[in-house]
């Protein structure tokens, strides 16, 4: 059973698009194709129930708004239904279609790398330059770079890493 914990918002449903059951919608950025290769669901909260809806295809309209052709939907009053409601994906698809996330968001979540265990505690973030890094309660500067990154786990407040040697013996000393 899913709890709203399991879910990020990533849109909302504008209107009906015509009379095929299309939905316009308000999305934040994602890799569509992502999404359609691994033939992911988007949720539509309706009642305080997320119902899953398998997206066949999504057409970008512009940088925020797209159209949505749900499994399901088949006219244009199936369509008018969702119309306001709040779309969501399961967090790990929400990850691997690169939802944006600030990067303030990230305060409070422990790094831990596979090699070295735990490296602290994020207690502010760095970006005001190319190269985004993690100041930590145990006082370390630690470089946050996809490269080094292999999972951001949104429940557990943890960012793993697979840091180079040289780093480790650097945090280390």
């Amino acid at each position: 059973m899913f709890t709203n914990n399991d879910f990020i918002q990533v849109g909302t449903c504008r209107k009906p698009h015509g009379v095929k059951g299309l939905i316009r919608a308000y999305l934040k950025d994602l890799d569509d194709q992502a999404l359609l290769d691994r033939q992911a669901f988007l949720f539509i909260e309706i009642d305080n129930t997320f119902i899953p809806y398998e997206l066949l295809s999504l057409q970008w309209l512009n940088d925020d708004e797209a159209l949505l052709e749900l499994q399901g939907i088949e006219d244009s009053d199936q369509a008018d239904m969702l119309s306001t409601r709040k779309i969501y994906l399961l967090h790990n698809d929400a990850e691997r279609a690169d939802v944006q996330q600030t990067n303030s968001d990230l305060n409070g979540y422990q790094i831990i790398d596979k090699q070295a265990g735990p490296l602290g505690t994020i207690t502010h973030i760095e970006d005001s330059t190319e190269n985004i890094v993690a100041e930590t309660s145990s006082g370390h500067t630690i470089p946050l770079h996809d490269d080094f990154i292999t999972d951001i786990d949104d429940i557990n407040k943890t960012i793993t890493t697979i840091f180079p040697q040289a780093i480790i013996e650097y945090l280390q000393q």
